[in-house]
C-alpha cells in the first residue's frame, strides 16, 4: 500500500508519529505532534522535501478544560515557538513548515480561552476538534452501554454546530466524524443529517476547511 511505503521510507512504522498522520502525499501534509514531544525531528522536514511535498503544518494540542485532568494541555510554550521558527527558518525555500495548533473546543469559558490562544500567537493553521462535553468524553459516552448511541450523535453534532456559530478562529473542522470511531454502531444518518448539513454550510461560508479522517 503507497502509504504504508511512504511511512516505511520515513521509518515511521510503530511510531507516535507515524500513528498520527492523518494524511500523507497531497501538496500539504499534515503532521500532528502532541506537546511531549521536546523538540521537532528535521528528518520529517527532509522526508517532505525527499517526497516532493510543498509544506508540512506541524501541529501541538491545546486542551485547556478536557474533563480529564490529566489530559488536558495548556499553551505551547515560548520555548516550542522558538524552536519552530527555527525550524521554518532553516528550511525556507525547501519546504514550508507552518506553525499549527489544534483546540480542542467547548462551550462556555472554555471557547474564550480558545479565543484568546488563537490570537495570543500568529499561528499559521489551526484546527478545531470536539472531543467532549465539559463533564465528558464523546468516546466515553460512544462506548457506555447505558447511553443511547443515537443520543450520542445528535449530541455530539449539536455541540459542534453550537460551537461553531460562535468560534471563527480556526482553519479547518478536525475529527467530524469522531463518534464513528467509538460507537457500536453508526446509526442511520437521517437522524442527524440536519445537523452535518447545517455544520458543512457553516463551515464553507465561513471559508473554513474540512480535514481527513
Amino acid at each position: 500500500h503507497t502509504y504504508f511505503m511512504t511511512l516505511s521510507e520515513m521509518k515511521l512504522i510503530d511510531t507516535k508519529v507515524g500513528m498520527m498522520l492523518p494524511f500523507y502525499g497531497s501538496a500539504l501534509a499534515i503532521f500532528l505532534l502532541r506537546q511531549h514531544f521536546k523538540s521537532i525531528p528535521k528528518a520529517l522536514a527532509e522526508a517532505a522535501i525527499s517526497r516532493g511535498i510543498a509544506g508540512i503544518a506541524i501541529t501541538d494540542h491545546y486542551n485547556p478544560d478536557y474533563p480529564n485532568p490529566v489530559h488536558r494541555t495548556g499553551q505551547p510554550t515560548q520555548a516550542y515557538h522558538r524552536a519552530m521558527e527555527g525550524l521554518a527558518e532553516a528550511y525556507a525555500g525547501r519546504v514550508e513548515v507552518l506553525k499549527g495548533i489544534e483546540m480542542g473546543i467547548l462551550p462556555g469559558d472554555t471557547m474564550a480561552r480558545c479565543e484568546a490562544a488563537a490570537r495570543d500567537y500568529a499561528y499559521d493553521f489551526i484546527l478545531a476538534s470536539f472531543h467532549a462535553t465539559p463533564e465528558r468524553t464523546f468516546d466515553d459516552m460512544a462506548r457506555d452501554p447505558a447511553c443511547k448511541v443515537e443520543a450520542v450523535f445528535r449530541q455530539y453534532y449539536e455541540q459542534v454546530l453550537s460551537c461553531i456559530k460562535r468560534f471563527k478562529d480556526y482553519d479547518v473542522l478536525a475529527h467530524l466524524n469522531l463518534v464513528d470511531r467509538y460507537a457500536p454502531y453508526v446509526p442511520d444518518d437521517s437522524l442527524y443529517g440536519d445537523l452535518v448539513d447545517e455544520i458543512l454550510r457553516i463551515a464553507a461560508a465561513d471559508g473554513k476547511g474540512l480535514a481527513p479522517v
